[in-house]
C-alpha cells in the first residue's frame, strides 16, 4: 500500500467514526439513518466502517445526520476541523 492510499484509508476511517458518533448523538440506528438517507443498509454500513461510497451517497448520509458534507470531506482529506461557532 502506498503512503497516499494509507492517508485516504485513514481519512475514510475518520469519516466513518464521525458518522458513527453523530448517529449515536442523535440516538438513531443504522436502519433509521439508511432510511432517512434513502440508501441501502449495506451501503450505510460501508460508509460507517470507513469504506468508500459514491459522492451522492456521501452527501445523502451527511444530510440525513444533519452534518455538513463539506466538513466530512475535509475530515476525509485529513484537513484540520474547524472550531464550532
Amino acid at each position: 500500500m502506498t503512503e497516499a492510499s494509507n492517508g485516504a484509508d485513514e481519512g475514510l476511517r475518520a469519516v466513518g467514526r464521525a458518522v458513527f458518533v453523530r448517529r449515536g448523538q442523535l440516538g438513531l440506528t443504522q436502519v433509521q439513518v439508511a432510511e432517512r438517507a434513502r440508501v441501502d443498509m449495506k451501503t450505510f454500513r460501508r460508509m460507517e466502517s470507513g469504506e468508500p461510497v459514491n459522492a451522492k451517497t456521501f452527501v445523502s448520509i451527511a444530510l440525513a445526520l444533519g452534518l455538513d458534507a463539506g466538513e466530512l470531506q475535509r475530515i476525509a482529506d485529513g484537513e484540520p476541523q474547524r472550531a464550532a461557532s
